[in-house]
């Protein structure tokens, strides 16, 4: 009989199962050979750097500049968590072999799980916090040196208090001299590694990213500021080297090109020069007496602090400067902007009133065409009829006249009603009004051929864009009659998805679109879809014309 899971017991299986296979997934055969790799890397260079370190002893042959910190500083701050254990033993290896050059023997094996607590509690623990504090962009950032430079501090008191009280030293030696030489020894290797490894990270991350830039760099720009880092280091070691007593004075002028460079090229130019700086303070005190390495280590400190404040601070100018550079010509673009909107606008206005104008003549036209000639006529007729009545002469068709002139009258202000407000829309709606007799009639009469072609239900559309769509077809339809010498007239109206499409085409003979007096009418229909947040697009040539408006509802209606 099959076994039978309760749900939890399902979920901590699938929980269970899935960890396993995170955890097959990470440690494959690659990654135990990376892990190898960085462990057995690390270990070399630490051995390595451990008796490098010898030749600077800053306190009584015990304390020296330590670069192992240094190098597990900057591998704990750069490397992923999954190899801080491998930094770990890389560490414990390393001193293994220290300790096997001076005592003959290697440490016992628990000595590992011994070490790994007290590096846990004084080391590791203090660095993953910090990793969590620290700004991925520290070095060119004011603040994220000012809280490096603060967390460097704490983390290095930490390490030497370690070093100082719990690796079982003599306490009659443990003074305060001695652990703030812990300190500072540790503070000094840490300084002399940590900026030069971050440029060389920077600028392999730069050529992994951008190669095609590296590739076209000028170098002419460049070769006058490393001509002068060269002349500056041969000067230098020409005067350390006939004169070491004038040392002093060649830390104080190290402070020169680093603010140059710093204020030149930020802080590539400041961590470039305060790393050459590191290397003269270096050469200079190589094997030399406690009292002097004391004494250039705070010229090393001053140099670092100044050199990497100073590139953090122009960086940070450079920066704001670029932003305000581009929100200034985000400003010039949007005056611009504004400019021609003010002259749209003012063209508007224009066009506004140049319509008002022309409604207004148009109208005045028809009153004075139509009606006013129907009432000159009726006024006649009523005059004769008048003297013909004293007389007894009156005819009957001369009734039907009156009705005839009235009959015109009426139809001539009916038209001109109809020409101010569309009545046809409200009584037949525009879907009748496209492809019924409206304008099929007026066509007709000129012996030109009315094509409709409705896609929809275009009587849904908001009262805004049914006027629109009216008064363009009208208004194509008038400029067909006048100008064109058409045969067809084709209109094909789309309603689909929120999109509005009118196209409306003739045969006729065409125009210029670039004559000013092809027809006030097509400026008024660009300005009735502009109006609506519409596209127009106008074509004309020997074969006819063709106007293709779009509205895409979801904007106008907002």
């Amino acid at each position: 009989m099959p076994r039978v899971f309760w749900p939890q017991q399902q979920k901590l299986l699938h929980k269970l199962a899935t960890l396993k296979q995170n955890l097959l997934s990470k440690y494959t055969l690659t990654a135990v050979i990376k892990q190898i790799v960085v462990c057995v890397l690390y270990t070399a260079s630490f051995y390595l750097l451990y008796f490098f370190a010898k030749n600077w002893f800053s306190f009584e042959h015990k304390i020296t500049w330590f670069f192992p910190s240094g190098l597990q500083f900057i591998a704990l701050l750069l490397l992923p968590y999954r190899y801080w254990f491998a930094v770990y033993l890389g560490t414990w290896a390393g001193y293994q072999q220290v300790h096997y050059f001076y005592q003959g023997e290697y440490w016992p094996w628990y000595s590992l799980l011994y070490n790994l607590v007290n590096n846990f509690v004084f080391i590791y623990l203090p660095m993953y916090i910090g990793r969590r504090i620290i700004a991925h962009n520290w070095l060119w950032s004011v603040r994220g040196l000012l809280v490096f430079f603060l967390f460097l501090i704490i983390y290095r008191c930490i390490d030497a208090a370690k070093y100082v009280f719990w690796d079982n030293y003599n306490v009659e030696i443990v003074t305060l001299g001695f652990y703030l030489s812990a300190v500072v020894g540790g503070l000094v290797a840490i300084l002399l590694i940590t900026p030069s490894s971050f440029l060389v990270i920077y600028l392999v991350q730069l050529w992994r990213t951008n190669k095609s830039a590296l590739k076209h760099v000028n170098f002419q720009s460049i070769k006058v500021p490393i001509l002068v880092v060269a002349s500056l280091v041969v000067a230098s070691s020409i005067i350390y080297k006939l004169q070491p007593n004038l040392v002093s004075f060649l830390y104080c002028l190290s402070f020169l090109p680093i603010i140059w460079f710093s204020y030149r090229y930020a802080w590539v130019g400041a961590v470039v020069t305060t790393s050459l700086a590191n290397v003269l303070i270096l050469v200079s005190t190589y094997q030399q007496a406690p009292e002097v390495l004391q004494n250039a280590q705070f010229y090393l400190l001053a140099v670092n602090l100044t050199g990497l404040f100073i590139g953090a601070v122009i960086t940070e100018h450079k920066r704001v400067t670029n932003v305000l550079t581009h929100k200034h010509s985000q400003l010039l673009q949007h005056s611009e902007d504004l400019k021609k909107l003010a002259r749209s606008n003012a063209k508007l206005a224009g066009k506004v009133v140049a319509v008002q104008e022309q409604e207004r003549k148009q109208l005045s036209q028809e009153l004075h065409d139509e009606v006013g000639q129907s009432l000159i006529a009726l006024k006649t007729e009523l005059e004769i009829m008048d003297r013909q009545y004293k007389r007894g002469l009156i005819q009957p068709e001369q009734v039907k006249e009156l009705n005839s002139s009235a009959d015109k009258i009426y139809q001539s202000v009916y038209q001109l009603m109809h020409w101010l407000r569309p009545r046809v829309l409200d009584d037949l709606g525009l879907h009748k009004t496209i492809e019924g007799n409206y304008f099929a009639g007026r066509l007709h009469k000129q012996n030109v051929q009315y094509c409709p072609n409705v896609v929809g239900d275009i009587n849904q559309l908001a009262e805004k864009y049914q006027i629109a769509v009216f008064r363009i077809v009208q208004e194509a339809i008038n400029n067909c009659i006048k100008y064109a010498n058409a045969n067809r007239v084709q209109v094909f109206i789309c309603l689909e998805n929120n999109q509005l499409h009118l196209q409306i085409r003739d045969d006729g003979v065409g125009f210029h679109l670039d004559d000013q007096s092809a027809g006030f009418g097509l400026e008024g229909i660009k300005d009735r879809v502009a109006s609506l947040q519409g596209s127009c697009d106008i074509s004309s040539n020997s074969q006819g014309t063709q106007i293709i408006v779009h509205f895409d509802l979801t904007q106008g209606n907002n």
